[in-house]
């Protein structure tokens, strides 16, 4: 579980994959708002997940920190050219996103959008990411 900013509305998930779905608004109201998408899988490799990500953000690879909340995680943040999985384009992108690994599952939490919306949340989300818990905790 994880407390989303109140500044983001949730969703209903638009695939099967997603756990979770958040609109989350420009504050400047220049760029263009950004979603925040939840998933979980199996449990996964980090460095796998890294190198798609970079890859949706049109980059050769990357490097995530591993940062330690109620969690550890591994955090990534990626500025480019994203291409969703359906082929859809955005220039100008960043993605803020973190892999989390509890029990036997891999939690995948991303933040896309505009370069500029993005960013401004940086801090909220990772704020988020170290508060994440099991359910029950």
């Amino acid at each position: 579980s994880f407390t989303a900013p109140s500044a983001w509305t949730e969703e209903q998930p638009t695939n099967q994959m997603r756990k979770a779905q958040f609109k989350v608004v420009d504050k400047e109201k220049k760029a263009g708002d950004a979603w925040f998408v939840v998933s979980k899988l199996g449990l996964q490799p980090v460095e796998s997940n890294i190198d798609r990500w970079a890859r949706q953000m049109g980059l050769e690879g990357g490097k995530a920190v591993e940062m330690k909340g109620n969690h550890v995680f591994w955090l990534v943040d990626f500025t480019g050219a994203y291409t969703s999985d359906q082929g859809e384009e955005m220039p100008n992108a960043r993605m803020i996103a973190a892999m989390l690994n509890s029990g036997d599952a891999s939690w995948f939490f991303k933040l896309i959008g505009p370069a500029e919306t993005v960013g401004d949340y940086k801090d909220d989300f990772i704020t988020m990411m170290k508060g994440a818990r099991d359910r029950g905790e």
